[in-house]
């Protein structure tokens, strides 16, 4: 069928990336590892993916706004753009703007090249970049609930009253510490008619946000369980006090 020979080639694709472009794109300026490969090949098929109402559909970007996704300064544009040609080849097709056999300079791509997935069907198709999708899913959505919280305690004047609690803080401060948002994947989700540059304006105050409101939250659970611990100590320390003094009273009496 169709999807299994989608599947089948994409994998192939994803499988010989990393030696395609050690191979054949010479220009290429950084020496990367397999695991930078699949991490670039990853990201870059989320980013050309965005999940509108509930379900992954095609996304345009650039190769600048990929790279600034992966946001790695050992990775530039250029090595993106070489770990992609693979999925540009003719016969391949899976990335526009295709790459032809007869203009060498197709193979280079600007920063600010627009690229887009072929066909919506490989979104479907291809198992591997469907496992991504929905590790994107869940990580939006855990997005969307943090920003709730996040809005209802600015909205608040910052008030202790609507810091997180202990589960849902230990909660987002894994989802924080896996997906790493950073201020050019926040602006993918803007859906604004705001310019580019206002997206990412608005998201680089966003993820200073993000990070005040989750170290606030941990600082005022450490300091409300060291006050327990504080009365705790007290408590014990008078429970102790109170028995001496009755021991104390009680051998006196047994004296008298």
């Amino acid at each position: 069928s169709l999807s299994n020979v989608h599947n089948t080639h994409a994998n192939v694709l994803y499988e010989t990336a990393l030696f395609y472009e050690q191979e054949l794109v010479s220009w290429s300026s950084e020496e990367i590892t397999e695991e930078d490969a699949r991490m670039i090949i990853k990201t870059s098929f989320q980013s050309l993916t965005k999940i509108d109402m509930g379900r992954a559909v095609r996304n345009r970007v650039t190769l600048k706004e990929i790279t600034d996704i992966i946001n790695r300064e050992d990775i530039d544009y250029e090595t993106v753009c070489g770990i992609l040609n693979i999925f540009r080849l003719p016969g391949n097709n899976f990335i526009r703007p295709y790459i032809n056999n007869d203009d060498i300079e197709s193979q280079y791509l600007p920063a600010n090249t627009i690229l887009d997935i072929t066909h919506e069907a490989l979104i479907r198709n291809w198992e591997v970049l469907s496992y991504w999708e929905i590790e994107e899913r869940e990580n939006y959505n855990d997005f969307q609930d943090f920003s709730i919280q996040l809005e209802r305690w600015k909205a608040n004047n910052k008030s202790k009253e609507f810091l997180l609690s202990l589960g849902p803080l230990v909660h987002f401060e894994k989802w924080h510490e896996k997906s790493r948002p950073n201020k050019y994947w926040i602006a993918k989700y803007d859906n604004t008619l705001d310019s580019k540059e206002n997206k990412i304006e608005k998201a680089e105050l966003l993820v200073e946000d993000i990070k005040e409101y989750l170290e606030k939250s941990r600082t005022a659970i450490t300091m409300a369980e060291k006050a327990k611990k504080r009365r705790r100590t007290i408590l014990s320390i008078s429970a102790i006090v109170i028995m001496l003094v009755l021991g104390g009273f009680t051998y006196w009496a047994m004296q008298e």
